[in-house]
Formats: C-alpha cells, structure tokens, sequence
C-alpha cells in the first residue's frame, strides 16, 4: 500500500491512499520434503529420510507459490545416485512414493530445473535426499 500526504494552504491535511498491484513473479519456493529455498541459492539443504521395509513412504516434490496465485512449473530429475528399491519418482510433481522392499541407505541428488511462475523463469536447484530404510528385510503384503 502506498501512503502519501500533503498539507494544502489552509492548514488541511490531505492524505491519499492507493493499493499497490502485487508484482508477477515467485513468492517462494520448496524443495523436496517442504525444504525452504532462500533467496538465489543454487542448493538446497540435504534432507534424511527415513523408512522402514514394507511400509508405505512419501516425500513431497517441489512446490512454489507465485505472487498473484498464478500457476508455476518446474522439471524434476534424478542428477545422481538410485532411489530404494520400491520407491518412484512421480515425473508430474516430483513426489517420491512407494514402498520400499530393501533395508539400506541411498543418496540420491535431484535437481528442479527450469522454473517458471507466472511467465518468469528461476533459476533452479539441486538437493540431496538421503534414505534410510530399517526393517526385518521382508515386505509385508
């Protein structure tokens, strides 16, 4: 909101008030697991993610909020490393669901690339996902 005041001849005070327009553009923006991506950041904070053998595992993809509650859109990839055994990378959201039939531990580093909200482009990011999958071994059907 912008804020503006005069004092006319005559000792009256005048103050205008006019809303601004909310510019295009991104307002945030997530990575995998709902991590914050801070300013012009090319990486974003790793996260570990735990999972147990048999048992049904999600980790949200990316999200953005545009300024104006435009639509945003982004590709999303695996740069490096294998996801666990069971798990799949949804090639819409990002979102990493299944369940996973192996105990280990998998790095995995994903990328967001080619931002767009409201027309504008971003840059991207990377993160790394670390999965640490416990269990007896045996999937539970």
């Amino acid at each position: 909101m912008i804020l503006k005041k005069w004092i006319l001849p005559g000792a009256f005070l005048v103050i205008f008030c006019a809303a601004s327009t909310v510019e295009a553009g991104l307002k945030n923006l997530h990575g995998w697991n709902d991590t914050p991506i801070y300013g012009n950041s090319s990486t974003a904070e790793g996260v570990d993610i735990d999972g147990e053998v048999g048992h049904p595992l999600s980790v949200s993809g990316p999200t953005a909020n545009c300024n104006d509650g435009g639509r945003w859109t982004s590709n999303t990839d695996i740069i490096s490393g294998e996801l666990p055994p069971g798990l799949s990378k949804d090639g819409r959201n990002g979102k990493i669901s299944g369940i996973p039939t192996e105990r280990g531990h998998w790095i995995v580093e994903m990328e967001n690339s080619n931002i767009v909200c409201d027309g504008q482009g971003y840059k991207g990011y990377t993160q790394q996902l670390r999965f640490h999958i416990q269990g007896s071994g045996r999937v539970i059907q």
